[in-house]
């Protein structure tokens, strides 16, 4: 069997994983803050964190940017100028604010929690749509917007926590 995360970072720096499994838990949960930390910065950047341009989030449509201009929801606009809605109006009278793509209320992006045990550490989003947004839903047209790293990017972000935690353990 092949060994993958903790037991990889374990085995790099020469030690038994099954001797320290039970103390992981400070481990995990810094893996997983540093997973929480990338997501954060993934909806900051409108999904262009993505290693595959493929899974960049796809530009809201003209329609979707207009509803919301119209005050149709609790859009985060962008400039200076703004009204009680957060929007702004450019030379001509026309709203000019900026859509930030899955930050309308603000709630997707907070409902993101970490945990962990001894066995594992844990991102997930407690908001119900979010499956929604993850995988997209081709039939009612709503695109992936992949919030969560790639299985590949997400251990470049959290092996070195796991190594960090294995290099204090030899002290």
């Amino acid at each position: 069997m092949k060994a993958r995360g903790a037991k990889k970072a374990a085995q790099n720096l020469g030690l038994d994983i099954d001797i320290i499994q039970r103390g992981m838990q400070p481990a995990h949960k810094a893996a997983a803050i540093q997973l929480f930390g990338w997501i954060q910065k993934n909806f900051d950047a409108e999904g262009k964190l993505h290693d595959k341009s493929s899974l960049h989030w796809p530009k809201l449509k003209p329609a979707t940017v207009a509803g919301r201009r119209k005050g149709k929801s609790k859009a985060k606009a962008f400039g200076s100028g703004q009204d009680a809605g957060g929007r702004t109006r450019n030379e001509k009278g026309q709203f000019a604010s900026r859509v930030k793509i899955l930050q309308d209320t603000g709630r997707l992006k907070g409902g993101f929690d970490v945990t962990a045990n001894p066995k594992r550490g844990r991102v997930e989003n407690r908001v119900r749509y979010s499956v929604i947004h993850e995988g997209g839903w081709p039939a009612k047209k709503i695109p992936q917007r992949k919030m969560y790293p790639t299985i590949k990017q997400g251990k470049k972000i959290a092996i070195p926590a796991y190594q960090k935690f294995f290099e204090r353990k030899m002290k």
